[in-house]
């Protein structure tokens, strides 16, 4: 497999993995929505290899 396609791959499942862990925490905490909207949609991502 395309070494490109797996870290894309990779990268894709691990930030699935963290907003489904954000949807848990929600459950648990009192914040703001503004707030909640900037942890679901990153503006940014850091990649390192």
């Amino acid at each position: 497999m395309n070494s490109y396609l797996t870290t894309k791959t990779m990268s894709e499942s691990l930030f699935s993995d963290a907003k489904q862990r954000l949807e848990t925490a929600l459950k648990y905490i009192a914040i703001s929505e503004d707030a909640i909207e900037h942890l679901k949609f990153p503006k940014a991502s850091l990649t390192v290899s």
